[in-house]
């Protein structure tokens, strides 16, 4: 994914670094479909010196997931200068269209960001536009590009846990096990004429191009059949 900055935002990043920063910190935290709390957010938050009435919290645990009332209150809010501050970047939509469209609003109106865990602090653009301050906003821009993968899981982890608790298996299906006694077998009375591998590959393999059998399995099976040969040699 690439995004470029083009000549409104280039100049809007250079008001923004001449803009002063008023010293007004504003926080923003947002719940998101999966079992999650506020809490890790609500104290990244607070040490980085937010007061807590000037949070904003979005619970979207259920709804309309395009509905963003808090965070609209809080661009509505908050003046030239100011700062708004969110533990991670993802908080601030629930896709990279909506995070892009974020930023630019809050570039063009000379609002800071600051992004906890990735270190972003736009306000390090007022000394130097040219050089950190279109750094930082690039560096915004490239993480975006990795964001789409969290927003998919996001959105696909509470469908997959519903289908397991209706019971639903994910993951490779589970090859017969006679089938594994089958081969162990043969590869037992070849006597060391046939590998594992080649044992494995004349079972042949599945639509997705991978072995019917795993070697995992296969010396998992494989140990279990010599033992039980074992306590029938003892008998």
């Amino acid at each position: 994914m690439s995004i470029k900055i083009n000549k409104e935002i280039s100049k809007a990043v250079q008001l923004l670094a001449e803009t002063e920063e008023t010293g007004n910190l504003y926080g923003y935290a947002r719940l998101s479909t999966i079992k999650q709390d506020l809490t890790e957010q609500l104290m990244e938050l607070e040490a980085f010196g937010v007061l807590q009435d000037n949070v904003f919290i979005e619970n979207e645990s259920s709804g309309d997931k395009s509905n963003r009332t808090e965070l609209t209150k809080l661009l509505e809010y908050v003046t030239k200068g100011d700062t708004i501050v969110v533990y991670k970047l993802d908080r601030l939509g629930r896709s990279v269209s909506q995070v892009i469209n974020t930023i630019e609003q809050l570039t063009k109106a000379c609002i800071f960001l600051v992004v906890i865990e990735s270190g972003i602090d736009t306000r390090k653009s007022k000394d130097d536009y040219e050089g950190v301050g279109t750094k930082v906003l690039l560096t915004v821009f490239d993480l975006l590009a990795n964001l789409e993968g969290t927003y998919i899981q996001e959105r696909t982890r509470p469908a997959i846990e519903q289908a397991k608790a209706n019971g639903v298996k994910f993951g490779r299906k589970e090859v017969n096990k006679q089938l594994y006694r089958k081969a162990v077998i043969e590869f037992a009375e070849a006597n060391g004429t046939k590998t594992v591998n080649e044992i494995i590959d004349a079972y042949g393999f599945d639509a997705d191009g991978k072995s019917v059998l795993t070697e995992a399995t296969f010396y998992r099976r494989l140990k279990e059949y010599r033992a039980e040969q074992n306590a029938l040699n003892k008998k």
